[in-house]
């Protein structure tokens, strides 16, 4: 609820039991255009590896012209093992 409050947002509704949110946000952009891809995510080594890449405008692209902080939040069923999250390369 503090992560909603902070973003001045309602909560959604809880999640249902068994499952976990994964949170990503890329903090401020100076443009809209900007998103997050999942790139794989599954067991590896003991933990739960999400692996994600920043989506930015194509060059030359038409974009709203106001900062933006883009953020997408994942619900899993719970590994019960860590997550791991690992940007990469785009």
């Amino acid at each position: 609820q503090a992560l909603w409050q902070q973003m001045g947002s309602e909560p959604p509704a809880a999640l249902p039991v068994g499952y976990v949110g994964v949170g990503i946000f890329l903090g401020t952009r100076m443009s809209g255009g900007f998103g997050i891809a999942m790139e794989s995510q599954g067991a590896l080594g003991g933990a739960y590896m999400i692996r994600y890449r920043e989506v930015g405008p194509a060059p030359g692209a038409m974009v709203t012209m106001a900062i933006t902080a883009p953020y997408v939040v994942w619900t899993l069923p719970d590994p019960g093992t860590p997550i791991t999250i690992e940007k990469v390369a785009p």
